[in-house]
């Protein structure tokens, strides 16, 4: 496991716990508790976890200046789809539960199982984020975009023939 993927771990991790304490604020300020706050706490954790991640994570190569707001854009638009596979966990678990196992009135008890969903929605996102930042959005740029090197020698095409 290499350092970097450490970092981004523990990145995430302060990123689950802002997802979380947002999921939980934003449902009790408006009143919600399904996909859209889902996703609005999820929007709100990336942009947290872009911030540690260009500094910290990913700082050899970090974005500067304008660059800066370019890699937030590139962030984002990879995060879409972690952010996507977050958010439509979360509504399939709430769905699934809603539907066949528990039919009753939503009350307060449902803001722990909410949480309980979002924590695994995140999870899921982790794994599509993690492998998308790392070669798009801070790629090495020793390497292509899949993980190839890129300073190899080119063979020579032209050999002497054997004599």
């Amino acid at each position: 496991m290499s350092v970097r993927f450490i970092k981004f771990a523990l990145v995430g991790a302060s990123g689950t716990m802002v997802n979380l304490c947002a999921f939980l604020s934003f449902a009790t300020l408006l009143g919600l508790r399904d996909w859209r706050i889902s996703g609005l706490a999820s929007l709100f954790a990336n942009l947290t976890n872009y911030i540690l991640n260009n500094a910290w994570t990913f700082g050899d190569r970090g974005h500067r200046g304008w660059s800066l707001l370019r890699g937030y854009a590139a962030y984002l638009g990879f995060s879409l789809i972690g952010m996507s596979a977050s958010t439509l966990t979360f509504e399939g678990l709430s769905f699934g539960y809603h539907t066949y196992l528990h039919t009753a009135q939503r009350t307060a008890e449902s803001y722990i199982l909410a949480l309980g969903f979002q924590l695994i929605a995140i999870l899921v996102g982790t794994v599509f984020n993690y492998e998308l930042s790392k070669r798009f959005t801070w790629r090495d740029p020793k390497h292509d975009v899949l993980g190839r090197n890129s300073h190899k020698p080119v063979p020579d095409v032209i050999s002497a023939s054997p004599s």
